[in-house]
């Protein structure tokens, strides 16, 4: 195992990969840094996947070291406690989502939009946020057929201006045909459910807010201790 740190850039790391049929190690290692990434990672897409690896222990507060299996190309990310955050969110029985870098769990009593944002934050976490085609799949995946849960999207302060609850406006969508219809029966339609139904996938419609559904709960990293 080598640690990052005995390299002076990400130049010299990156050709240490490159070459690392000459080295018997298959398990490249270090600590948190303060490396610039972005100099190196348009050229170097040979070795992105363990830029990436180094990348995303910058980016995420409680990241305090990481491992890259170059064989299967893994990327594990632990915290200053030593456990990895796969451990640190099944210890609270969650899942976590590698590529999108979460923690997130289906809660399966249903309880109507506003009250399962409110049992989500009771538990340090809030309705899942879902910003990219990557977290969308990974979160579909954890899915059953015909099951349908709330997420943390909404147009309740203004029709048709959606917005996650952290804020951020609406820039991916996956959307089911014909959706978001807005209303249904001259019922107001407000908040964002994922139904598994006849789909070959999980996507998404407007529902309303005060019928009860199941819910996906995620925690931010950066509580993980």
């Amino acid at each position: 195992m080598r640690n990052i740190n005995q390299y002076g850039s990400v130049l010299e790391i990156v050709l240490l990969l490159s070459f690392r049929e000459a080295y018997s190690d298959d398990i490249c290692s270090g600590t948190k840094t303060h490396l610039n990434l972005k100099t190196y990672q348009a050229k170097l897409t040979k070795v992105d996947t363990y830029i990436n690896c180094i990348s995303n222990c910058q980016r995420v507060l409680p990241c305090r070291s990481y491992t890259y299996n170059t064989t299967n190309r893994r990327c594990s990310l632990f915290g200053g406690n030593g456990k990895s955050f796969s451990e640190m969110c099944q210890e609270r029985g969650y899942t976590f989502l590698e590529d999108s870098l979460s923690c997130v769990k289906i809660y399966t009593r249903g309880s109507p939009w506003l009250k399962a944002r409110r049992s989500c934050r009771n538990k340090g976490a809030d309705l899942v946020t879902v910003k990219d085609e990557t977290k969308h799949r990974e979160i579909a995946s954890l899915m059953k057929q015909y099951q349908t849960v709330w997420i943390g999207l909404h147009d309740q302060l203004h029709s048709n201006t959606f917005l996650w609850v952290d804020g951020s406006p609406l820039v991916y969508t996956a959307w089911e045909p014909g959706q978001p219809s807005h209303s249904f029966r001259w019922r107001q339609e407000n908040c964002v459910q994922i139904s598994h139904t006849q789909q070959k996938e999980p996507l998404w419609n407007d529902g309303g807010c005060k019928y009860s559904r199941k819910f996906m709960c995620e925690i931010n990293l950066s509580v993980l201790k």
